[in-house]
């Protein structure tokens, strides 16, 4: 059965900062997924409720460097493969040129596509 996920992706390094809402989002989103296409982005969470807050806390507090993590919503099933979840992250940021900032901490941030 499929249903309604979020999910939680970590992208590499610190060149995916995005300061504003209204720096360049376009941009950020191509190199988003290319970043997932080739494998450098990995899961944090994915959970079929909020969760993933809590989720994204632990896992913030066990880095030492700034991350960049996009949060999305997905439909899939509960024993997707991840490397099929990640397809679908791809295809989901694929042409999206708006961006919103949830939450920016000195340890992270927490950034979203508009919906379509």
């Amino acid at each position: 059965m499929i249903e309604n996920y979020f999910v939680v992706l970590q992208l590499p390094g610190r060149e995916f900062g995005l300061s504003s809402n209204t720096k360049d989002p376009k941009h950020f989103w191509v190199r988003a997924v290319e970043a997932i296409v080739s494998g450098k982005a990995k899961i944090v969470s994915r959970r079929n409720d909020t969760g993933v807050s809590e989720d994204l806390a632990n896992h913030t507090k066990k880095e030492k460097k700034r991350k960049t993590y996009v949060l999305l919503n997905l439909r899939l099933r509960k024993r997707e493969r991840e490397s099929s979840i990640l397809r679908k992250a791809a295809r989901s940021l694929d042409g999206k040129s708006s961006a919103t900032i949830i939450d920016m901490t000195d340890k992270f941030s927490l950034i979203t596509a508009e919906a379509a």
